[in-house]
């Protein structure tokens, strides 16, 4: 069984190199919300769909709304979520520029920067906590370490993002042949504050549960996560959820220089089995990107690696598909 010391530097390792095989994929989410009264009775219940587009680093993260209790979001939505996105890329671009990165694109700039910000937190964050190697058990099939983790009592947070962290503890198991996080489950043990668009506590004793599994045989990519907890917003309303996200069509992109792309909307009736959509993805039921904004590099939709390669590609009349 490996120290500590060498189970951490492998999974932090690890952790730098699948941010860039992350920006190859997408994926969904489907999000159900349940809120319970104070009895634990049923309120509502509330379910969104959403489009990932995963960055290198969380903060440029983009989770697309496409469809809210059953309904499809309309279009204006869908471009206003779109818009937001990008202000958030290029604000991070500026602040990369000022700092004398160079890049080729917006995006690029952007993760830059929200990169170097992520990594000290994720510095932080193996200071923070004590690891315990305890075990070994069986995970779909593949063998995991099981590591305890619990916050240093003495240890003064530096990196604002991290400060919550020091309430909570948990357990987690590390795929033991590729030292990547398998599972996570994980609980408050004191009141954190929590964002929700206004003042609000979780109480000690909420849980998180999150899993990951390997695609493609490369990378490990969201499966399902969880979280229930009891709260007050305020001083005066308390409440209770569960919530739980169930991750889904993992895809990878791929430039394919066999497949024609018309950068311009054709007047011609599409031929059978065709989509008569401008910009659907062949082998994709999901229309993701519309020409011609879709060979377009600074389109806040495309990861960063798929608009190098259709700059690179598109000038020799390539296109794109996405892998299931």
């Amino acid at each position: 069984m490996p120290s500590v010391e060498e189970l951490l530097t492998r999974i932090r390792d690890n952790l730098r190199s699948d941010r860039f095989l992350l920006r190859n994929y997408t994926y969904n989410e489907a999000l159900e919300v349940q809120e319970l009264d104070k009895h634990d009775k049923l309120k509502k219940t509330e379910t969104k769909e959403f489009e990932v587009f995963p960055s290198t680093v969380d903060e440029l993260h983009y989770r697309r709304l496409v469809k809210k209790d059953g309904k499809p979001v309309g279009e204006k939505k869908l471009r206003e979520q779109d818009r937001k996105h990008q202000k958030k890329v290029a604000k991070a671009a500026k602040k990369a520029r000022k700092r004398g990165v160079a890049s080729d694109s917006e995006m690029e700039a952007g993760e830059e920067e929200a990169l170097l910000k992520e990594q000290r937190s994720v510095e932080e964050v193996f200071r923070l906590f004590e690891f315990k190697v305890v075990g070994r058990e069986d995970i779909d099939g593949r063998s995991a370490l099981v590591v305890d983790f619990s916050p240093r009592p003495e240890y003064k947070v530096k990196v604002k993002d991290v400060k919550r962290l020091k309430k909570v503890a948990g357990r987690a198991w590390v795929d033991e042949d590729d030292y990547q996080l398998v599972r996570v489950e994980a609980e408050t043990i004191g009141t954190l504050r929590i964002g929700l668009g206004v003042i609000a506590k979780l109480n000690k004793g909420a849980s998180l549960v999150f899993q990951r599994r390997k695609v493609n045989d490369e990378i490990w990519l969201p499966a399902e996560a969880s979280f229930s907890g009891r709260g007050r917003i305020l001083v005066f309303k308390g409440f209770r959820f569960y919530a739980t996200s169930r991750y889904y069509d993992h895809k990878k992109f791929t430039v394919d220089s066999s497949v024609a792309f018309p950068s311009e909307p054709s007047e011609e009736k599409p031929e059978s089995g065709k989509s008569d959509k401008e910009g659907l993805l062949p082998g994709s039921s999901r229309s993701l990107l519309m020409a011609p904004a879709a060979l377009d590099p600074g389109n806040p939709r495309v990861p960063t690696r798929v608009g190098r390669c259709l700059e690179e590609e598109r000038r020799r009349g390539a296109s794109y598909r996405i892998l299931d």
